[in-house]
């Protein structure tokens, strides 16, 4: 119950803003630490620290260091459009 509890006190702070920037999260279990890596696509600074905040519980009952790290990707609507032909050419020369 204190695993859970305090998982999930890690978790509900992954949307602290509301805005659902965090998209993914991995965990890896490692020998010497557990790693909470988290995927955004956004601004995530307010989840990164109200999740660092939390880790402590976690830490406490898995007996190893909880580091939280964050990587970033383009949001979804920010991709890659195609060039007309035009400007396909006259890139294409450059």
């Amino acid at each position: 119950m204190r695993t859970l509890s305090a998982l999930l006190r890690v978790v509900e702070n992954l949307d602290r803003s509301h805005s659902q920037v965090i998209s993914g999260l991995t965990v890896r279990a490692r020998k010497a630490d557990v790693r909470l890596e988290l995927t955004a696509t956004g601004d995530a600074e307010l989840e990164m620290w109200a999740t660092g905040r939390h880790v402590a519980p976690f830490s406490d009952v898995d007996g190893r260091p909880v580091r939280v790290v964050l990587s970033r990707r383009p949001a979804p609507h920010a991709a890659k459009v195609p060039l007309p032909a035009k400007r396909r050419k006259a890139a294409a020369r450059t």
